[in-house]
């Protein structure tokens, strides 16, 4: 294995410890005009890296899932450690049986930080928030090209599968 090819498993390694470090995701979607809107939210990830998290259907974020039902994801940790996890995916609302699988997701990363678990009922009826899903189309792993000094030349994002994260 050359070293470029080690880097790059060393980043995918890091990328499947995110999302047991990271609590929150930057959900970025487009707004109707075509603007950029991007709103870090608590998320959960399931064993297929499908991203879960809450919201007000009213929120903008919603309203632009609800409309294009995109929207781009980076988990990253800011905490020195490095490495991140871009994903490209496809988003919804979920209902009915559905919303059993993303709470679980939810009730278990709530769990591991010492969180009570949330009842179903949070999510349905009238109540004013709703479980999202967003299933990963394409992802990416990065790192940086440097110079001698060990200055950031440019980041380069190396495309990886939910495969390469699951194994």
């Amino acid at each position: 294995m050359d070293l470029m090819e080690e880097l790059i498993q060393e980043r995918i390694t890091r990328a499947k410890e995110l999302p047991g470090i990271v609590r929150h995701a930057a959900i970025a979607t487009v707004n109707e005009d075509g603007s950029p809107h991007n709103t870090p939210v608590f998320a959960t990830f399931d064993d297929q890296f499908n991203a879960y998290w809450s919201s007000s259907p009213d929120a903008l974020h919603s309203q632009n899932i609800a409309r294009t039902g995109q929207v781009f994801i980076v988990l990253f940790d800011s905490t020195g450690q490095g490495g991140g996890l871009f994903m490209r995916c496809t988003a919804s609302l979920l209902e009915g049986d559905a919303i059993v699988r993303g709470l679980a997701a939810i009730n278990a990363k709530r769990a591991a930080i010492g969180r009570p678990a949330i009842e179903q009922s949070m999510f349905q009826a009238d109540s004013p928030q709703r479980l999202y899903e967003a299933v990963p189309a394409q992802l990416w792993v990065n790192y940086a090209e440097r110079d001698s000094a060990g200055r950031v030349l440019r980041d380069i994002r190396h495309e990886i599968t939910v495969a390469e994260l699951v194994r």
